[in-house]
């Protein structure tokens, strides 16, 4: 990736705006699938597939969503706000206990 300027583009696209990239159709059935199994957030490993659409890896909602380790400098800024956002997600979901 480091030496891969149009691959650096296409993470930021679309970390920029996922739910644009991947289509509304898709968001709900992932978001169907948090529901049936309650999670409230997880990072997810996956594929687009032309025939079969998402490809999952791995769905971990055990992930350490703070962590700096390797972090790419060219998304430093994105993954601030995706931080932000699950700050904001904790602190919703303390106060409504």
């Amino acid at each position: 990736m480091a030496e891969r300027p149009d691959l650096q583009a296409a993470e930021q696209a679309f970390l920029a705006d996922p739910c644009g990239l991947l289509g509304k159709e898709l968001i709900d059935a992932i978001k169907q699938g948090f529901d049936r199994v309650g999670l409230d957030i997880a990072a997810m490993d996956f594929s687009l597939d032309p025939e079969d659409g998402l490809l999952m890896f791995q769905c971990d909602a055990c992930f350490d969503g703070f962590s700096t380790d390797g972090e790419p400098s060219y998304i430093e800024d994105t993954v601030e706000e995706m931080r932000e956002a699950l700050r904001d997600l904790i602190r919703r979901k303390a106060g409504a206990q």
